[in-house]
């Protein structure tokens, strides 16, 4: 972006004397992208869509709408995803993804034309989670939480998430290469102790809870594991790479003014109303146990 200011002598001296002046800036707009998020799952298809803003168009929708959305897959499934919200675009049918399948994305939007392919990956389980406090040194308590994978996927690339009362609390990656082990775990630290107990006694007051980022009594609580596609992997693992850098994650979207992932991924997961105990085991094998 180019900026030029011409701030005269006279300038300085009437913003030193507390006066105002208005300075123009001259920039170049950068051109409007869109940003693709679409998901193939063992559970339900979807697509959202979105477009990046400039400072001419800060005040405008980002969502994307009546654009045409296509998902075919290699075992002879196709389909035109139907809107339902503002760039929200599902499946007309209630379809679910295949272990196995290679999914191809389409979409259309006047001269945007935007594609990608990804395979879902053979299916992962989500074995157990164990929650507990941590001591790391004296009274200061880390709340973890351990994923434990039953049967891995083939590709070894997986997502844990955490989500609470529907929305994405916190997410990390793991991979048969680099979390080693017969019995393959990730450990996601969740909140400190002393920060948790803050949350809740301003909650019981009635306080405003935004600078808090934990989890409350009572809230449900889901551990989600997704297999992943590799290049989906790569596309996570360099986001979070470049969370505090502008520059665009690697993408496995194709086309001229597109961004963003395609995403077909086999999801297993368990959930519970969150408690302090001090350990909370949940496995697929014998349902909740609280010990």
């Amino acid at each position: 972006m180019k900026n030029i200011l011409h701030i005269s002598l006279l300038t300085v001296v009437l913003m030193l004397s507390s006066c105002t002046k208005t300075i123009d800036l001259e920039y170049d707009a950068t051109p409007s992208k869109l940003v693709v998020s679409g998901y193939v799952s063992n559970e339900e298809i979807y697509v959202t869509l979105t477009r990046t803003s400039n400072m001419e168009s800060q005040l405008e929708s980002l969502f994307v709408n009546g654009a045409t959305v296509t998902i075919s897959g290699d075992d002879g499934y196709e389909e035109t995803l139907e809107q339902d919200n503002d760039g929200r675009y599902i499946s007309p049918t209630g379809a679910k993804g295949t272990p196995g399948t290679t999914y191809t994305l389409n979409i259309t939007k006047g001269d945007t034309t935007c594609t990608a392919n990804c395979k879902m990956p053979e299916p992962a389980s989500l074995d157990s989670v164990k929650i507990e406090w941590n001591e790391l040194i004296s009274d200061f308590y880390l709340r973890t939480a351990k994923f434990f994978v039953g049967d891995t996927s083939a590709n070894g690339f997986y997502q844990t998430i955490i989500h609470t009362n529907g929305e994405v609390f916190k997410w990390d990656l793991m991979s048969n290469e680099i979390d080693q082990g017969k019995n393959k775990y990730k450990l996601i630290g969740i909140m400190t102790k002393a920060t948790w107990e803050d949350a809740e006694e301003d909650k019981k007051k009635g306080n405003n809870l935004d600078d808090y980022n934990v989890i409350y009594l009572d809230d449900e609580v889901v551990f989600e594991l997704r297999a992943l596609d590799e290049n989906v992997y790569k596309f996570y693992s360099s986001l979070d790479e470049n969370t505090n850098q502008a520059i665009n994650p690697k993408s496995n979207i194709e086309g001229d003014g597109c961004l963003g992932f395609f995403s077909a991924y086999y999801s297993s997961s368990l959930k519970c109303i969150y408690t302090n105990d001090d350990v909370i085991l949940l496995t697929n094998k014998k349902g909740i146990i609280m010990l």
